[in-house]
């Protein structure tokens, strides 16, 4: 897929984001978990980012807290609903 994002860190630092999941979704596009650490946040975050057809980034979400948390695989229900399985 082509999009405007790199899917990767652009901020300048350092960190390692990575994907466990990928599912197409019903819309053309995909969403993908996985986790995203920094090194000025060392703890793992889980993420959702959900793409549209040409790639381009429509949403994401980062859970960071007190504590390391990871997104290891997604699941999209006959509504459309996602569920998401990791730990944390």
């Amino acid at each position: 897929m082509m999009g405007d994002h790199d899917h990767g860190t652009d901020d300048g630092d350092e960190g390692t984001d990575r994907a466990y999941d990928v599912k197409a979704t019903p819309d053309g596009g995909c969403i993908a978990v996985g986790f995203a650490m920094t090194s000025y946040f060392p703890l793992r975050q889980a993420f959702i980012v959900k793409l549209n057809s040409d790639g381009d980034t429509l949403w994401t979400r980062l859970y960071d807290d007190d504590y390391e948390a990871q997104a290891k695989s997604i699941q999209i229900d006959q509504d459309g609903n996602y569920i998401i399985a990791g730990y944390r």
